[in-house]
């Protein structure tokens, strides 16, 4: 088994509109369902200004095919999103090879 550390800008793989919309936001994404192999259910857990702003650009985003469900508590919110097919597709291959995101967290647009 390998383990890797790596960043990459998240306009390059998902969310990119929407951290670049709303990016006085923390996004972090430490939960993951796997419904099967059909798809897989991103749960993002989300902190700091505007929910209003990142809730807009989210259902904007062309990388999130819909909000399933949201839930504000006192200082976050809670997304399961459905993602776009150019983002499962990718998903799904690092799924195929056994690979696994462990942690995943941007804030500031990146």
């Amino acid at each position: 088994m390998f383990v890797a550390t790596f960043s990459l800008p998240a306009k390059g793989f998902a969310l990119g509109h929407t951290l670049e919309t709303a990016p006085d936001m923390t996004v972090k994404a430490e939960r993951v369902a796997a419904h099967g192999t059909v798809w897989v259910m991103p749960c993002l857990w989300v902190t700091g200004g505007d929910f209003d702003a990142f809730d807009a650009a989210l259902n904007s985003d062309p990388t999130v095919e819909r909000v399933i469900e949201s839930e504000a508590f006192d200082e976050e919110t809670y997304y399961q999103l459905e993602w776009s097919d150019s983002v499962a597709q990718f998903v799904d291959a690092l799924i195929d090879t056994e690979g696994a995101v462990l942690n995943a967290k941007a804030h500031d647009g990146t």
